[in-house]
């Protein structure tokens, strides 16, 4: 990879954003989309901030997304369907969205959480996707099943450590998987997933 179009950073924990500056200052990148933070809410970890000073340094576009955004990069359609609101649970301001190439279509949730998904279901917008990437690596705290009964996916894919110290994926969303008959892959047991 020698060039990055659009690089999204879900929402300001470090295991989502903890490559963040070195990735900004090593590839040439046109957009960094982030969420929107106010005064009251702003990350001030070291790792937020060596990213936004990489952004500053770089030649790359900071572009602040909400639900309703839609953006088009050749073949590939990105749909924003949330965050819809600030809050002090960065989980909650995770940017969730879909990607949609060609007749393919993935949604990408971050570490939101049910409040969310709730959100995300009464605003109307389209989830129905052929791959999930399952909310907060399979937390219990994410994942209703109304939620999953939407998107419906032919393959959800859950991204967590192995031995992780916090359990992920949790049984209850590997069962709530199972008695729908939906098909799972997981980080921890097959590694690198393309």
């Amino acid at each position: 990879v020698d060039k990055i179009d659009c690089y999204i950073l879900s929402h300001p924990h470090s295991d989502h954003i903890g490559a963040g500056a070195e990735i900004i200052n090593s590839i040439p990148i046109d957009k960094v989309f982030v969420t929107h933070f106010s005064e009251f809410n702003i990350p001030t970890t070291n790792t937020y901030e060596n990213i936004l000073d990489a952004i500053a340094s770089s030649s790359a576009e900071l572009v602040e997304v909400a639900a309703g955004d839609n953006f088009t990069f050749g073949d590939l359609k990105l749909n924003i369907v949330a965050p819809y609101e600030e809050s002090d649970d960065y989980n909650d301001m995770s940017i969730v969205f879909t990607a949609t190439y060609k007749d393919t279509s993935v949604l990408l949730t971050g570490d939101t959480t049910k409040k969310v998904e709730k959100q995300i279901l009464s605003s109307g917008a389209d989830i129905d996707c052929d791959i999930l990437k399952i909310a907060h690596h399979g937390s219990s705290t994410s994942s209703a099943a109304e939620f999953i009964d939407a998107v419906s996916p032919e393959l959800s894919v859950i991204s967590c450590g192995e031995n992780n110290s916090y359990s992920h994926p949790h049984n209850e969303i590997l069962e709530l998987f199972a008695n729908r008959g939906l098909k799972y892959m997981r980080t921890d047991e097959m590694g690198t997933i393309v």
